[in-house]
């Protein structure tokens, strides 16, 4: 175990920085002419959307989450409660009576 947290800190880094080379190095390798390994970035033609775009659309609840746990104030406009959808609790509390 490692006490100090400065040298804890050093590892870690070490091993993300092991883990990526080696990423890389397996993914250059599937690289072909016709599929070249290429860089992604937010907004590249073809591809899906980041992870985290849900984050910052007013309509999701992911957007609340974020503000709350960074601690930041909600940006103007969004609503502070979730509309429930119960409709399908209902359904299938009615269907068994």
């Amino acid at each position: 175990m490692i006490n100090d947290p400065t040298i804890a800190s050093i590892y870690a880094i070490e091993a993300v920085r092991l883990f990526d080379h080696y990423s890389f190095r397996q993914r250059m390798q599937k690289a072909t002419s016709k599929a070249p390994f290429t860089l992604w970035y937010p907004g590249k033609p073809g591809a899906p959307d980041p992870w985290w775009t849900a984050y910052y659309e007013p309509t999701n609840i992911k957007l609340r989450d974020r503000c709350l746990f960074a601690e930041v104030a909600l940006p103007p406009g969004v609503k502070t409660a979730k509309n429930v959808d119960w409709s399908s609790i209902v359904r299938r509390t009615s269907s068994r009576g």
